[in-house]
């Protein structure tokens, strides 16, 4: 006997194929306004440590015996000095990140750039009371900050966007700190914080550009496998400056900006979250498990980001609850990396993402339908 396959209905498909069916996105405006190591993420974490939630302990864990996987630089160790107020963590976190050599290799710069930045800012209290380790900090990432300035592509959003944010953010948060700060922020190829346009004429109009316009709705312009990355790298950069300055300087990553990345997170999986839908340049197609490492810590991000957003935040925070009792808090390949506990709340609201079908990033043109998130159900992605 013949299964009778679920029929699309032809109207959406129709509306999606010509770009004219709007996401599902209801919220607007300038995205949240909470700092990276708030009062209340704090008492958050305090609690999940104090309740020895999973996560917690995974996050201490990792902390105290330094062995997250090879892009940990810190993150765990900085988090739990700034939980804990245990200086010990500042040193470990210290150890890992505040004397690196420039690496010859612009993959890691622009991957760690930012996150170093953000580790300076966290145990800056640590730094100030151990000169020497701070001038080596210092040294260090000037060093980097060298390097990114004649070795960036500003064409290529992950490398413009990671490097980019990091000379940004350096410049940002050591400021007072470093007689180079200043260089490093308003360098020609950087543009300062505040953009000109939206254009390649420095990083910041590109970041601009990319935002407003090539990833507009959510959906960003490389592939499904380095999307993953690069999305990282923007949210926490943005952060970190808004967190160090108080001021939000990049209003185009607006909340309805970041919850289509979530949503468009959460839509481009299929049903039994085993395969996602690809696109670009993907080095090991269909091998989810093979970069789930970083997924599993910006589907983290994303529901951090999105949990005062009703009409988002409560999926993506099931979809983690899902996440984690498929693959585990602990699996080497699916645990979350340090930049997770920056914004993951394990006590939010949960709620059904069941009747989540439909989701279109016009930027990219990227749309995504299915009849359900059931195992017979039918699930199309195409751009």
């Amino acid at each position: 006997m013949k299964r009778k396959v679920p029929r699309l209905p032809v109207v959406l498909l129709f509306l999606l194929s010509l770009g004219l069916a709007a996401s599902i996105l209801t919220v607007a405006g300038p995205a949240r306004a909470e700092e990276l190591f708030s009062a209340r993420w704090k008492a958050t974490w305090q609690r999940a440590l104090a309740e020895r939630h999973p996560l917690a302990l995974l996050m201490k864990s990792k902390a105290d015996t330094g062995t997250g996987d090879s892009t940990d630089i810190g993150g765990y160790a900085a988090s739990m000095y700034r939980i804990t107020g245990d200086g010990t963590y500042a040193k470990k976190a210290f150890g890992k990140a505040g004397s690196l050599a420039v690496p010859g290799d612009r993959n890691f710069t622009r991957e760690a750039y930012t996150e170093r930045s953000i580790i300076y800012y966290a145990i800056k209290p640590w730094l100030d009371a151990n000169p020497a380790d701070k001038t080596a900090f210092i040294n260090s990432m000037n060093a980097w900050g060298d390097f990114c300035l004649v070795n960036t592509r500003p064409e290529d959003s992950d490398e413009a966007t990671g490097h980019g944010l990091g000379l940004m953010a350096w410049g940002v948060v050591s400021a007072g700190d470093n007689p180079r700060a200043s260089y490093f922020l308003n360098h020609p190829l950087v543009g300062g914080l505040i953009p000109t346009g939206a254009d390649f004429r420095n990083l910041r109009n590109t970041i601009n550009l990319f935002v407003t316009n090539l990833a507009r709705g959510g959906v960003w312009i490389e592939s499904s496998e380095y999307n993953i990355g690069t999305v990282k790298l923007l949210l926490t950069g943005v952060d970190i400056i808004r967190t160090a300055t108080g001021i939000a300087y990049f209003p185009e990553v607006t909340q309805q900006f970041i919850s289509g990345v979530a949503l468009g997170q959460m839509h481009e999986f299929t049903p039994d979250l085993k395969d996602t839908h690809q696109f670009g340049d993907v080095e090991k197609p269909h091998a989810v498990t093979s970069w789930a490492f970083p997924k599993a810590t910006l589907l983290g991000m994303m529901a951090g980001l999105t949990e005062n957003d009703p009409n988002v935040g409560p999926y993506m925070q099931q979809l983690m609850d899902d996440w984690f009792a498929k693959y585990g808090y602990a699996n080497w390949v699916t645990q979350p990396t340090g930049r997770f506990y920056l914004y993951y709340n394990p006590y939010a609201p949960r709620a059904s993402y069941a009747n989540l079908k439909d989701f279109y990033a016009p930027g990219m043109g990227m749309m995504f339908t299915r009849t359900g998130w059931g195992s017979k159900d039918v699930f199309i992605g195409s751009h």
